[in-house]
């Protein structure tokens, strides 16, 4: 019975609360290391592509057309490529800014950082500009 249950722990990912509202953090035991990364070697990518990404977002993001703004989000992807941590640098307002991080959140399809051959955890910033209803890289 040990036995099953540390093999269980093992394979969990462990969740805890930051302190602010908007962020969550996932450690995945498989990870190397709970180092984030700012610089690496290769940079973490969405699998779909950014055009993708922003089809999502502007199919489930509701804006008013006379919503204006930029928007910079630092998200740490951990070495599986999912989103472990979030936080708004810059938002547009809180009802916004929820469904945005709800669907970054439901479509966690992003190619982890690599560095020295390896999967690591990784910080980035992502920024959006919204303009006439609608959300755009701003890059």
């Amino acid at each position: 019975m040990k036995h099953i249950l540390i093999s269980v722990l093992i394979t969990l990912p462990i969740w805890t609360s930051a302190q602010s509202s908007d962020s969550i953090t996932l450690f995945d035991s498989l990870c190397l290391s709970n180092h984030i990364y700012e610089k690496v070697e290769q940079m973490p990518f969405y699998f779909k592509g950014m055009a993708n990404l922003l089809e999502n977002l502007n199919s489930n993001v509701i804006i008013e057309d006379s919503t204006k703004g930029n928007l910079k989000i630092i998200i740490v992807l951990n070495c599986k490529g999912r989103i472990c941590s979030y936080k708004f640098e810059r938002g547009i307002n809180s009802a916004i800014d929820e469904q945005i991080i709800t669907v970054l959140l439901n479509n966690q399809n992003w190619r982890p950082a690599i560095q020295n051959g390896t999967p690591v955890n990784c910080r980035i910033a992502l920024r959006f500009k919204i303009s006439e209803g609608e959300i755009k890289t701003d890059y």
